[in-house]
């Protein structure tokens, strides 16, 4: 079966979303799936450089980089642009996470043939959930799930609460739960012996993370010498305003922050950190997630504390590999705390967060999704 897929997104970016279609595309490269990953050039460097330099990744991988100039931006000439490659392209199974996409993605099922399935991040169709993402964007994303996910073949979630979620509103879709993959993990190292450093790494976005809570908390961690260092600020402007509101918080001597990290770069920080923090906000929108920083943390051994979400229960529970704090920074200080100062239990989450690193491979999800895949072939072929 020859998958195409296609993600209208930069590549490379800093967007976590490029990372995970180019892991992603490992997974299945790793299992010899005939699989291209279809996305928007965006370095004059050529993919084995990009990939190489970037990710870290020596294994050779089918990327195919669409040119839209200075118009990679633009959604509607990223998707004229990819779907004229489709045309004529050869594939079987077409999966695109971009809701955008999903009326060509159609259209060219119907001039084509083949199967169309999409993975989705995300979830707006229920109105009736008040803590959904809101507004103009929102409301027209939610029309294009409910008139566009009854038509496809298939839809990918990345948990079991999104699933649920799509199932009391589309009955008669067929849904698989993967969950995000983790990159091959390492052995871990005695994390207490290292300096007592804590790590949160993704966007300083606040309408999904709660970064003043972990700010207010890292101010209340007994333990001597403690520093709580971010990487994922988009500029320079961004990283000044995130630093000026830990000095308005008292803890400015406490807080390092820096600028989005590349992937190789990401696995020196890594080795550095004795807790990884993933404080996301507790709304419905994160509670369908499988937090991609989480991920990052088991696959290096880190320890890791989080919001009381199932998405991250999911992730952290079995072993366990992480500690689970309530929405007040003395829970989290008081997470972070018994970390640092008790060696045992952080070896013993360490170990079991390799553990469940290696259970939860890109190559184990990719042939779990190729399953899947070759399912709704068979089932759309057996309809005709």
């Amino acid at each position: 079966m020859r998958v195409k897929y296609f993600h209208h997104g930069l590549w490379p970016s800093a967007s976590p979303s490029t990372t995970f279609v180019t892991w992603n595309c490992l997974g299945f490269a790793e299992i010899g799936a005939d699989f291209e990953l279809v996305t928007v050039r965006n370095s004059a460097r050529d993919v084995a450089s990009v990939l190489a330099e970037e990710f870290g990744i020596t294994e050779p991988l089918r990327v195919r980089l669409l040119a839209a100039g200075m118009f990679r931006r633009s959604h509607r000439i990223v998707h004229v642009r990819a779907f004229l490659h489709l045309l004529f392209a050869r594939w079987d199974t077409l999966v695109t996470r971009n809701l955008g996409f999903l009326p060509w993605a159609c259209l060219l099922r119907l001039l084509r043939g083949g199967t169309v399935v999409f993975e989705s991040h995300d979830f707006f169709s229920d109105p009736n959930r008040s803590d959904l993402p809101a507004g103009r964007t929102a409301r027209k994303q939610a029309g294009r799930e409910r008139r566009w996910i009854p038509r496809v073949d298939g839809v990918i979630c990345v948990s079991e609460p999104q699933r649920a979620y799509y199932r009391e509103c589309y009955p008669g879709q067929v849904f698989l739960t993967a969950l995000t993959g983790v990159k091959r993990p390492r052995t871990p190292v005695p994390r207490h012996a290292a300096a007592p450093l804590v790590g949160y790494i993704g966007t300083f976005d606040a309408s999904r993370y709660d970064l003043d809570l972990m700010v207010r908390a890292i101010g209340l961690v007994a333990v001597p010498g403690v520093r709580l260092i971010m990487a994922g600020a988009r500029d320079e402007t961004e990283a000044g305003a995130m630093q000026a509101r830990a000095r308005a918080l008292g803890v400015g001597d406490r807080v390092e922050v820096l600028a989005w990290q590349a992937p190789i770069a990401l696995e020196e920080l890594k080795a550095r950190l004795a807790v990884g923090l993933a404080p996301l906000a507790l709304t419905a929108r994160n509670q369908i997630g499988s937090p991609l920083k989480v991920l990052e943390y088991l696959s290096a051994g880190i320890p890791v504390v989080g919001s009381d979400l199932a998405g991250i229960r999911a992730l952290v529970d079995e072993g366990p590999c992480g500690l689970i704090a309530q929405d007040t920074p003395e829970s989290w200080a008081d997470a972070i705390g018994r970390i640092l100062s008790q060696p045992a239990l952080a070896e013993s989450l360490s170990t079991h967060g390799i553990a469940r690193a290696d259970s939860l491979s890109w190559a184990g999800r990719a042939r779990r999704i190729l399953a899947f895949l070759a399912d709704r072939r068979t089932a759309r072929a057996d309809a005709r």
